[in-house]
């Protein structure tokens, strides 16, 4: 699950936000995900509450209002973390390590430049890989990417929104089979879907 809600608590030096379950490594107690919205960056941090306190196992430090996605796309027991703001053309790469057992870092900054401007970014899970899902602002497109966890992500096919709609939003169901919602216009509420499989190494539109 995930909020967008800012919490202002005195544990806290600045509002938090972007509440996620997360990992980072297979076989690891799950972790909490969130953001501290510190300026002029923010703090990305990676939350332990196995022991019933709050122990921060990794934090870095991200550009202001960014959102993120993580997933293990290179086949290794360690997580990707994807970064990116809304309005930005780059999307941030940081893959957790494992220095010793159980205690993890971040390792370098990779940047992945796209032409155009991000809005979302979603993980479409899959038996095999896990791939990308971009929709870009004003939400007149759209592309899934190949994503091995190191190298820039590579189109597999791009959609373009119908005429007069925007891409408002996806969903993931697994197998890398998605949902691409649509809105009218400027409409902050999504009032139509597309869905499209993925079979033989194709990704294709199913008609329901």
């Amino acid at each position: 699950c995930s909020s967008d809600l800012l919490i202002a608590e005195p544990a806290f030096t600045a509002p938090a936000a972007r509440f996620n379950r997360v990992t980072a490594r297979t076989g690891y107690p799950r972790l909490l995900g969130m953001m501290l919205r510190t300026a002029p960056t923010n703090e990305f941090r990676l939350v332990e509450l196995t022991n019933g306190s709050p122990v921060v196992k990794v934090s870095t430090n991200v550009p202001a209002d960014c959102d993120y996605v993580s997933a293990n796309f290179s086949g290794s027991l360690l997580a990707q973390y994807l970064f990116w703001k809304p309005g930005d053309s780059n999307l941030l790469l940081r893959a957790v390590t494992e220095p010793a057992s159980n205690s993890f870092s971040f390792g370098p900054l990779t940047t992945f430049s796209f032409a155009s401007a991000l809005s979302q970014v979603f993980v479409l899970p899959g038996t095999a890989t896990n791939k990308l899902l971009i929709l870009f602002a004003g939400g007149t497109g759209a592309g899934v990417y190949d994503f091995n966890g190191v190298t820039a992500p590579v189109l597999r096919t791009n959609f373009m929104a119908p005429s007069g709609q925007r891409f408002s939003g996806a969903a993931g169901p697994g197998g890398n089979a998605f949902l691409l919602f649509t809105a009218q216009g400027g409409s902050a509420s999504s009032t139509g879907f597309q869905q499209y499989n993925y079979s033989g190494g194709q990704i294709g539109r199913a008609h329901v």
